[in-house]
């Protein structure tokens, strides 16, 4: 008999679509309780830079798994999960509604969906199994090689997972290469067993029910255009000189993850030196000091610019997982509901909030809690959704769910490593590539007439370039 899994309720969607204000609509109309899924607002008091919603907007709904880490403190995905998976239970058992909203898509699908090897992974990287790593270390020296050890290493154990990454991607490489080891099979083997193995069978932890909110790309981005404005009107300075104060008083922090990786900090980094370095200019120096005043505001304005393009690039990767492996996963389940059970909301007017977001929403998630309501009976995702329902199909296959598109190829003229077909096709139809290769091929000719040349006259002195005649080249190829 089939376990009957129970309701789980989240709400997915890229920054500045309105994620957080839907959830506290769905919270107060349900009687719920919220489930903070990004992993950048775990961290205490970095409400401005992390883009938390603001307190006054909570309404009372508690908000589980924020503002609890300090800056020096990383989590992994594994402790996450775990924390994440009893507040659901704890919600639960005081007759309350769980409610996930955030914008770390990663942790979101981990929760709703279990894959045996994606919990080993989760556990490794989280620290979940003491001293793994440093005794791995000691017993193999090459996991704490440089990364073209490491893959080296994994391509004579495991080639077809080494052919699965770009070369610089040492995270995953590593990872791979730990699995290898640790279980002594090959870390291929074991992804198609276990797609094997749930083929037939759901791995959803739930039944899930999605909203995704979204806005029309050119009211998204006038929406994110201003909002690094309003940050540093709202303090972002404040946060940053923080975070960078912690960061001169100890060098030893790991600023390639947790809340370092934010928008904010990273982006700033080059005004912030600058800024420390005029700070220790000697007072009687004032001409380079002018200059170096100078060049800490152009500083300040071009890392404005970048924070606001790295926001927009944030944004468009959170819908990539959405439209790739979120839709992806959840079509495939067998216990998804019709559709895949992903609801498309349209948050382009705020004006019209309640009638296009709130309400549709609350009434699905009503119908969707209600036993006497078969899951089946519920409409349809693109029967509802006002924006265009070719959202709702996946974008493209999920690489990971399909093993055949695995491919790692490297041009041998632009040095370019491609580890799909689509990326592979376009570069060699990009514009950079076929001029590179024209350069190349057109260098070619004129060595080769160089040779017939001299070949034909008898001397031993090659001709110069522009006395050369390449067009029987440009006419055969045409």
């Amino acid at each position: 008999m089939q376990q009957v899994l129970r309701p789980l309720i989240t709400v997915v969607g890229a920054t500045g679509t309105g994620k957080s204000k839907l959830a506290v609509d769905l919270a107060l109309a349900l009687n719920g309780e919220i489930i903070n899924s990004d992993a950048m607002q775990m961290y205490r008091g970095l409400d401005v830079i992390t883009n938390k919603h603001p307190l006054e907007e909570r309404m009372g709904i508690p908000h589980h798994l924020m503002d609890f880490l300090n800056p020096e403190e990383a989590w992994r995905i594994g402790q996450w999960l775990s924390v994440a998976l009893n507040t659901i239970d704890d919600i639960r058992s005081r007759g309350k509604v769980p409610i996930v909203v955030g914008g770390t898509h990663y942790y979101v699908q981990s929760l709703l969906f279990q894959e045996r090897l994606q919990d080993f992974e989760d556990k490794m990287e989280s620290g979940e199994y003491p001293n793994h790593r440093e005794s791995m270390i000691a017993k193999f020296p090459v996991l704490n090689g440089p990364t073209s050890e490491i893959l080296e290493e994994l391509r004579q154990r495991d080639p077809v997972m080494a052919n699965r990454w770009h070369p610089n991607d040492r995270r995953k490489i590593l990872r791979s290469l730990e699995i290898c080891l640790t279980t002594n099979r090959k870390a291929s083997d074991l992804y198609a067993e276990e797609q094997e193995r749930n083929a037939d069978k759901s791995t959803a932890r739930f039944s899930n029910l999605l909203f995704w909110v979204h806005a029309n790309d050119d009211v998204w981005s006038e929406r994110l255009k201003g909002r690094v404005d309003k940050m540093i009107e709202q303090g972002l300075f404040a946060e940053i000189d923080g975070l960078h104060k912690l960061y001169k008083e100890n060098k030893e922090i790991d600023t390639t993850s947790g809340v370092w990786q934010s928008i904010g900090w990273k982006e700033f980094l080059p005004y912030l030196t600058a800024r420390d370095e005029l700070e220790s200019w000697p007072e009687d120096d004032l001409e380079s000091k002018k200059e170096l005043a100078t060049e800490l505001e152009r500083l300040k304005t071009e890392n404005i610019g970048k924070m606001n393009t790295a926001t927009r690039a944030y944004g468009k990767a959170q819908l990539r997982w959405i439209r790739i492996k979120l839709l992806n996963r959840l079509i495939a389940d067998k216990a998804s509901l019709p559709e895949g059970g992903m609801y498309l909301l349209d948050t382009s007017d705020l004006a019209q909030w309640d009638e296009i977001v709130r309400d549709p929403a609350i009434k699905i998630a009503r119908d969707f809690l209600n036993p006497d309501i078969p899951n089946e009976s519920l409409p349809k995702p693109t029967e509802v959704a006002t924006l265009p329902s070719d959202l709702l199909k996946p974008y493209k296959e999920d690489m990971s769910m399909n093993r055949s598109l695995w491919v790692n190829k490297t041009c041998e003229h632009c040095h370019f490593t491609s580890v799909t077909e689509k990326l592979w096709e376009n570069h060699v139809n990009g514009r950079a590539h076929r001029r590179l290769v024209g350069r190349k091929l057109k260098k070619e000719q004129i060595q080769l007439v160089k040779v017939l040349k001299v070949a034909g006259s008898g001397s031993s002195t090659p001709p110069e370039d522009k006395e050369l005649d390449v067009s029987i080249f440009d006419e055969a190829s045409a």
